[in-house]
């Protein structure tokens, strides 16, 4: 066994999820890095301009090689939260267990220890946890961990993109791998589109002055007001372009063990955290990445999330931080105070709308249609200029519909409603069912390949091709109260022939005399027969009873 697959077995041994080796040349994205310096994007952090990150040789002279590392963190899709407590922050994933800067440098040195011992010599090295001046992600792409995302985050193709990034800087040779050089984001803006502020940029950069891990974490001054109500409750952290990412919904659950939630750290609640006293603060936060924002950090952006929830009952709890010691925090609490009595005068105004929790056009025009007799205007994101995509990855078409629904009625202080649905195979077992966008073995595959793909899937089992969609309609008030309406429709798949596109399906549904497919109903048809204009039906006597 060679040196190198030696220490790459007892780096996975010790519990990091990939390792690679690369060299020390230059990062192959400086020039890009440069750039983005010079257009002022990398907001206040001016640590980023020290000048060793354009050669590692500068941060160790004589390396000859760089061991890269990366363990996993908590998927916030994946681990069970409570998605809805009263008032409840919400704290980026990485931060829910106790601070890699802390704990991974005894595993680095363990393994230097090892390495040591196999080439029987000491030699400088040089272990860094985000702690070095160095482009950590160019040498983890050019180590072979994965690529650089739209999103600007280090992506593997089967564990996705939680990760935390750790090197050592050898001054012996070890056998480099080869770079990761494939792009698999291929046309998915899924990132792009859903980031609250719009930060990330078309060239695989980011905006840090707009970035709300920035604003909440390395920002010591004021976040700026017109990006305060698109924070939500995000109180450390984002996790958004994470969490709509494609891949990480492929990605299983396994985490390393050194990251485990603390409790209560994912969705702390909102008010009993406003009382902290810097040596509460310090105390709870013993060991834990939310330190680094300090106090008054983190209470700025605790009143910002009470202002974001409307809750009244926070009023008290603000008008006590108006007289907290740092500026930054009664600043923020007047600000948050103001929301919540300017939401209570906007109350009467808003008690008959609904937000419709979807940006999908045709699913916006068929839901208007369905509610047009009502006596309630209909707004849609776009109306309240609202930029907010939630990740479809719950465990049924119930959780589904909640959170997108809860989700835009936090954020615009409006009742919303919010729906999800899928289609069911017999034949398949019932796939492709609650995440229907899988349906695929390719995660850039058009609407018409996984078309083509199901019938492939279907072609060796006997007809009828029976199958239901299923749709759950969620209607959810700005205090968090949810109620749901389902609706069903079954019938049959058959192969349709969609010109260039090849072969589509649709379900016949069996109603005596109709005999055609969904795509061949016309609305009318469509708000009479399909599976979400039932559940939107059902819905209706609910919407009357909340806001009537």
């Amino acid at each position: 066994m060679t040196l190198t697959r030696a220490v790459k077995d007892e780096a996975l041994r010790l519990g990091f999820a990939l390792v690679g080796v690369t060299t020390p040349a230059p990062p192959p994205h400086l020039s890009a890095f440069e750039n983005w310096l010079s257009m002022g994007r990398h907001a206040s952090m001016n640590y980023m301009r020290d000048p060793r990150r354009r050669d590692p040789l500068l941060v160790l002279p004589g390396c000859k090689s760089i061991l890269v590392l990366a363990v996993r963190y908590p998927n916030p899709g994946k681990v069970s939260q409570d998605e809805n407590p009263p008032a409840a922050g919400r704290v980026a994933a990485y931060a829910w267990g106790d601070d890699y800067h802390l704990v991974l440098p005894d595993r680095l040195k363990q393994l230097v220890v090892f390495i040591e011992t196999l080439a029987g010599n000491s030699f400088q090295h040089r272990c860094t946890t985000d702690s070095a001046p160095l482009l950590e992600r160019d040498l983890a792409q050019r180590a072979g961990l994965g690529w650089i995302g739209k999103n600007t985050c280090l992506i593997h193709p089967t564990m996705g993109s939680y990760f935390l990034l750790a090197e050592i800087l050898l001054g012996i040779e070890l056998e480099a791998d080869q770079p990761f050089t494939a792009d698999r984001c291929g046309r998915c803006t899924r990132c792009i589109s859903a980031c609250p502020t719009g930060c990330i940029l078309p060239d695989r950069t980011l905006d840090a002055r707009r970035c709300l891990s920035y604003l909440t974490i390395e920002n010591r001054q004021e976040i700026p007001v017109n990006l305060r109500r698109r924070m939500g409750n995000r109180i450390f952290g984002c996790d958004i372009c994470q969490q709509v990412c494609p891949w990480n919904r492929f990605a299983d659950q396994e985490y390393d063990p050194l990251f485990k939630p603390r409790n209560t750290l994912s969705s702390p609640e909102l008010r009993s955290e406003l009382s902290l006293s810097p040596q509460d603060f310090d105390r709870k936060f013993t060991g834990s990445p939310i330190l680094r924002s300090k106090r008054r950090g983190y209470l700025r952006n605790v009143a910002v999330a009470l202002g974001n929830s409307r809750d009244c009952s926070a009023v008290p709890d603000l008008e006590k931080a108006l007289h907290d010691p740092e500026p930054l925090v009664h600043e923020h609490a007047g600000w948050a105070l103001e929301q919540i009595r300017s939401g209570e005068r906007k109350q009467d105004q808003i008690m008959n709308k609904i937000l419709l929790a979807t940006n999908n056009p045709g699913k916006i025009l068929e839901i208007k249609a369905l509610l047009v007799d009502l006596s309630f205007a209909l707004l849609t994101p776009a109306d309240l200029g609202l930029v907010l995509e939630v990740p479809e990855d719950g465990e049924s078409y119930a959780d589904n519909s909640a959170k997108k629904a809860v989700a835009f009625a936090r954020v615009s202080g409006l009742t919303a409603l919010g729906d999800d649905s899928g289609l069911e195979v017999d034949a398949l077992g019932g796939l492709p069912g609650l995440h229907s966008h899988r349906f695929s073995p390719d995660p850039d595959a058009s609407d018409a390949d996984r078309r083509k793909y199901l019938l492939e899937r279907l072609s060796d089992k006997p007809r009828p091709w029976t199958a239901r969609f299923r749709a759950t309609v969620a209607i959810a008030l700005p205090s968090g109260e949810v109620r749901l309406a389902t609706g069903e429709c079954e019938g049959e798949i058959v192969p349709v022939e969609r010109g260039s596109n090849g072969f589509g399906y649709d379900p016949i549904f069996l109603i005596p005399g109709l005999g055609r497919t969904m795509a061949e109903l016309g609305m009318n048809e469509k708000n009479r027969l399909s599976h979400r204009a039932l559940a939107v039906r059902n819905a209706i006597p609910i919407l009357k009873e909340l806001l009537d």
